[in-house]
């Protein structure tokens, strides 16, 4: 299971990414691989996110949802979501909460 995590800033200044990973792998599951959007490679990063299992962050514009053709669930940080994001996500049997 692949979880990509595209923290708030706000976020890390509370807590260090070791921190936040440690707290996401005990909801989510101790082997998961978890992936920070910061730390991906320019390069790497459509195909990563092409593999991505669960997205904890922000919510999605509509272009960049389409390259989410794995995704499963996504938890946003009480950023909201738009209708294309409810629509898609119904569509495609993603778990949002």
């Amino acid at each position: 299971m692949k979880v990509l995590i595209k923290p708030r800033e706000e976020l890390l200044t509370l807590f260090s990414a070791e921190k936040v990973k440690s707290g996401i792998r005990q909801l989510i599951e101790p082997s998961a691989d978890l992936i920070f959007y910061d730390e991906i490679k320019n390069e790497e990063r459509v195909q990563i996110i092409k593999e991505i299992d669960i997205l904890i962050g922000p919510k999605i514009d509509e272009t960049d949802l389409r390259l989410y053709t794995n995704l499963k669930m996504h938890q946003t940080f009480a950023t909201g979501l738009e209708e294309y994001n409810f629509t898609f996500y119904k569509k495609n049997n993603i778990i949002h909460f």
